[in-house]
């Protein structure tokens, strides 16, 4: 989540959910995601430009790991 959050916008990064907060599903696509990156597999980290462009693709992703605009963090 650390290097998801440095991909983020400076304005999202306090919004971004815990691991634990996020739903099933958005945890199996997170570790696909990951899984998926020929860089992340040769060094163990999820690249700002890789994570980037796949939550620019996929809004709903991007909402699935924030908390929404009016609600602070728990």
């Amino acid at each position: 989540m650390a290097q998801i959050c440095d991909a983020l916008p400076d304005d999202q990064k306090p919004r971004l959910k815990t691991w634990g907060e996020l739903e099933d599903g958005t945890q199996t696509t997170l570790v696909g995601m990951a899984a998926g990156t020929l860089d992340w597999a040769e060094d163990r980290t999820l690249h700002e430009t890789y994570v980037d462009s796949v939550l620019d693709n996929d809004p709903e992703l991007r909402a699935a790991l924030l908390h929404s605009a009016g609600a602070p963090p728990v």
